[in-house]
């Protein structure tokens, strides 16, 4: 994936090889990627509050309808709420899929800023901006 580079095709401490995407384009296009993924994983985290905010007042609902004697009204109820229940469980999993992606892309930029910190390093007197 990564090829070592001369010093002369160096631009501003970071390595542009050729017929790659410089280091830092590849390193701004991860840290815009985290963004967009912490900004999903904040809807999504929403969402499961939403869900389980639901099925905890179509709970309420189910046992109020219960305790008036209206079964079918509390069984209904109780199912919504167990379906609600399952859409929580569903976004919450789907959180912690964008968590894991979160951390890939951080992995990532890691990665890419220890190798442009080693191009640098290879200019004298020059540091990595």
């Amino acid at each position: 994936m990564w090829r070592a580079a001369p010093l002369s095709t160096m631009v501003g401490c970071w390595a542009v090889l050729p017929n790659d995407v410089p280091l830092q384009t590849e390193f701004s296009e991860s840290d815009k990627r985290v963004t967009q993924l912490l900004a999903q994983a904040a809807d999504a985290q929403k969402a499961v509050v939403g869900y389980y905010e639901e099925a905890q007042r179509l709970a309420q609902q189910a046992v109020e309808r219960a305790a008036a004697g209206d079964v079918s009204g509390a069984k209904s109820l109780n199912t919504q709420a167990a379906n609600a229940s399952q859409q929580a469980d569903a976004a919450a999993a789907n959180v912690q899929r964008i968590n894991a992606a979160i951390k890939q892309e951080q992995i990532k930029g890691a990665d890419l800023r220890a190798k442009a910190d080693a191009l640098g390093e290879m200019l004298p007197g020059k540091s990595v901006a």
